[in-house]
C-alpha cells in the first residue's frame, strides 16, 4: 500500500511539474510575442515625436543586417512586414509635406527583398520627397554587393553611400522571351529608370548593365555612388551637425492621424493572398465611393494570386465608382500578368514602373490563327478551341474599348508577349512611367485638388493594429503559419 501511494504521489508531482513546465514555457512565448508586437510597431504614444529636426530612417533589408551579420532584431525594430504593399511611399509622400520632418536616410542591400519595379516606384517617391526641399541619402548597406533595385534607390537620392563590395549584380531578367528582347527592352528601361539623375554616366551604365555586373570603382566613376561608407557614417552625417533625431519611419506612421478637413485620396492595395482578402477589398470599394469625404480612388494591382470569377466584378466597382464622381487611377506596382490588367483597364488612368512587366496579353491565345479576329469567331472550330477563341476576342475587345485602341493593334500586341512599362506607355496599354507619387499626382489632378494644398492618403485595409498583431502571431502559434 505504502508503494502504490509513493507511486501515486510521484505521479501528481510530475503532472504538476510537467504543467509548470508548459505555462512557464507559455508565459515566456507569450511575452515575448507582446515584446516582438510592440517593439515592431513601435507605438509612441508616451513619447511624442519631435516637433522639427525628424530624419526618418528607411531600412529596406530583410532578417539580417548585413554589416553586422546579427539579426536586425537585436539593433532595430523588424522592417519587413512594412515595406510592402507601399508603406515605405506612403511614409514620404506623407512625410514630404510635414514640416517637422528635415529628411531621411534609405538603407537597402543584397538582403533587400524588393522586387525592381517596386525599387522603382520607392524610388519615384523619394524623388518627390527631395523635391519638396527635404534632404535624402541611400546606403548600400552590403559588404557582398547588391542588386539593381539598390541601384534604382541611390541614383533616386540626393546623395549615396556604399558599404565595400566586389560586384554589384545587374542581371536583367526582367522578362522571359528572345535574347533580343532581354538585351534591348530590358536594358532600356532599366536605363531609364536610372539615368534620370543627370549626375549619372548613362552610357557607362548602358555599358555595365550589358555586362550584367558593374565594379565598386566603376559605380563612383559612373556616379551610381558618391562615396564608400559606413551606414553610421551617413547617419551621424545628417543629423548631429544639425541636432536632428533619427526616427524610424514605422514610428513616424504611427504618429500620424487623419484630418477631417483636407480632401482625401483612398489607396486601395490590391490582395496577393486569398480570396477572403480579394472579397474585402470588393466590398470596401463601393462604399469608399460613395463616401463623400474621399475625392479619388487609386487601386493598386501587382504580382499575386487572382480570382478569375471576380475580375469582372473589380472592373464594375472602378466603374461605379467613376460613375459617382470618384477619379481612379490604376497603378501597377509590379510584373502583373493580364488578368489584373484586365481588372483595372476601366480605371481613369493606369501608371506603371518603366521596369513592370506586363507579361502578356493572352498568354494562353499566344498560338491563335494571325487573322482569325478578320474571319470572326463564328469562323473557330467548335469545342474548347472554340471557347479560347472567343475569350482572347473578348479580352482584346475590352482593352481596345478602353485604352482607346484599335483591335488589331491591340492582337498586335498580344498573343502572350511581354512589355516593359516603358514600351506599355509608348503603345497606349499604359498612360504614364512611375509609381505611388505619380498615382497620387494623378489623383490629385483629376479631382482637381490644388497643387499646394495637403492631402490625406488613406490606406486600404488599414495596417493592423497592436492587438490585431497579437492576435495573429498568437494564431500562429497555436494553429501554425496561414
Amino acid at each position: 500500500m505504502r508503494e502504490f501511494w509513493f507511486g501515486f504521489i510521484g505521479s501528481v508531482i510530475g503532472v504538476l511539474g510537467a504543467l509548470a513546465l508548459i505555462i512557464i514555457g507559455g508565459a515566456f512565448v507569450i511575452s515575448g510575442l507582446i515584446a516582438s508586437t510592440l517593439q515592431d510597431t513601435e507605438f509612441a504614444s508616451a513619447d511624442p515625436l519631435p516637433d522639427e529636426g525628424i530624419i526618418l530612417e528607411i531600412d529596406l533589408r530583410s532578417k539580417i543586417d548585413s554589416e553586422t551579420g546579427s539579426s536586425v532584431l537585436d539593433i532595430q525594430p523588424p522592417r519587413v512586414a512594412s515595406f510592402g504593399g507601399g508603406m515605405i511611399e506612403y511614409t514620404l509622400i506623407q512625410a514630404a509635406s510635414d514640416p517637422r520632418v528635415d529628411g531621411a536616410i534609405v538603407t537597402t542591400g543584397a538582403t533587400s527583398e524588393l522586387s525592381t519595379a517596386r525599387a522603382e516606384s520607392i524610388a519615384h517617391a523619394v524623388q518627390t520627397f527631395a523635391a519638396s526641399g527635404k534632404v535624402i541619402h541611400t546606403h548600400l548597406g552590403a559588404t557582398y554587393g547588391g542588386h539593381r533595385p539598390d541601384i534604382l534607390l541611390a541614383t533616386a537620392s540626393e546623395s549615396a553611400s556604399t558599404s565595400p563590395f566586389d560586384t554589384v549584380s545587374l542581371e536583367l531578367g526582367l522578362f522571359s522571351g528572345t535574347p533580343e528582347a532581354r538585351s534591348t527592352a530590358s536594358v532600356l528601361a532599366f536605363a531609364q529608370a536610372v539615368s534620370r539623375n543627370p549626375d549619372v554616366n548613362a552610357q557607362a551604365l548602358a555599358e555595365s548593365v550589358e555586362r550584367g555586373f558593374v565594379t565598386l570603382e566603376d559605380a563612383l566613376e559612373i556616379g551610381l555612388f558618391d562615396e564608400v561608407s559606413s551606414y553610421y557614417a551617413a547617419r551621424e552625417a545628417l543629423t548631429v551637425p544639425q541636432g536632428r533625431v533619427a526616427i524610424s519611419h514605422e514610428r513616424y506612421v504611427s504618429s500620424l492621424g487623419v484630418s477631417p478637413s483636407r480632401p482625401h485620396i483612398a489607396w486601395l492595395r490590391y490582395p496577393t493572398g486569398n480570396a477572403d482578402s480579394y472579397i474585402e477589398l470588393l466590398n470596401t470599394l463601393p462604399l469608399i465611393a460613395d463616401e463623400p469625404q474621399v475625392d479619388a480612388i487609386i487601386v493598386e494591382v501587382g504580382p499575386g494570386t487572382t480570382y478569375a470569377s471576380f475580375d469582372s466584378d473589380l472592373a464594375l466597382a472602378i466603374q461605379r465608382a467613376r460613375r459617382a464622381g470618384k477619379p481612379v487611377i490604376g497603378l501597377i506596382s509590379g510584373s502583373l500578368h493580364d488578368t489584373p490588367y484586365r481588372n483595372i483597364i476601366a480605371a481613369d488612368r493606369i501608371v506603371m514602373p518603366a521596369t513592370a512587366v506586363l507579361r502578356g496579353i493572352g498568354e494562353s491565345q499566344s498560338q491563335l490563327p494571325p487573322a482569325f479576329l478578320q474571319q470572326g469567331a463564328a469562323q473557330a472550330p467548335s469545342g474548347e478551341a472554340r471557347l479560347v477563341m472567343l475569350e482572347y476576342a473578348r479580352l482584346i475587345e475590352d482593352i481596345a474599348e478602353a485604352r482607346d485602341l484599335p483591335m488589331a493593334r491591340v492582337d498586335e500586341l498580344g498573343r502572350g508577349q511581354p512589355w516593359t512599362g516603358a514600351q506599355a506607355v509608348e503603345f497606349g496599354l499604359a498612360d504614364e512611367i512611375g509609381g505611388a507619387a505619380q498615382a497620387v499626382e494623378a489623383a490629385r489632378q483629376l479631382a482637381g485638388i490644388p497643387s499646394d494644398a495637403d492631402v490625406e492618403l488613406v490606406i486600404y485595409p488599414r495596417p493592423p493594429s497592436r492587438s490585431e498583431r497579437l492576435a495573429q502571431r498568437l494564431g500562429e502559434l497555436l494553429y501554425g503559419a496561414p
